[in-house]
């Protein structure tokens, strides 16, 4: 698990797809978020991936790849679409498990209460 506050991200696997969980420490009212197969990530950005939040909110969970600096935004409690926003203009992130090395991903977010 890797912690970027406010959010505790564990990159997890089982036998038919790898799980990104997000969880965002300090909000408690925001309500649970979820990506469904259909939203899998498209090809395009270089890993690894830092997750932390964007300056100034720290709602807002940025993810840049790192070997090609591509990054995105998720704003809790928006539309599932909004994690694949494209701030640059380049393809959507595409996350691979380095458990399994599986290259589809469901990305689901869930808030803790409290």
């Amino acid at each position: 698990c890797v912690l970027a506050a406010p959010y505790l991200a564990c990159l997890k696997s089982d036998p038919s797809l790898a799980l990104l969980f997000i969880v965002n420490l300090f909000d408690s009212n925001a309500q649970p978020h979820s990506l469904t197969s259909n939203n899998i990530f498209g090809a395009g950005a270089q890993g690894p991936f830092k997750l932390e939040t964007v300056p100034g909110d720290e709602s807002v969970l940025s993810i840049t790849a790192l070997g090609d600096n591509r990054k995105r935004i998720m704003i809790p409690g928006d539309s599932p679409n909004v994690i694949q926003r494209d701030i640059d203009g380049d393809a959507k992130l595409f996350i691979t498990s380095l458990d399994d090395q599986k290259e589809k991903i469901l990305l689901e977010t869930t808030y803790r209460d409290g």
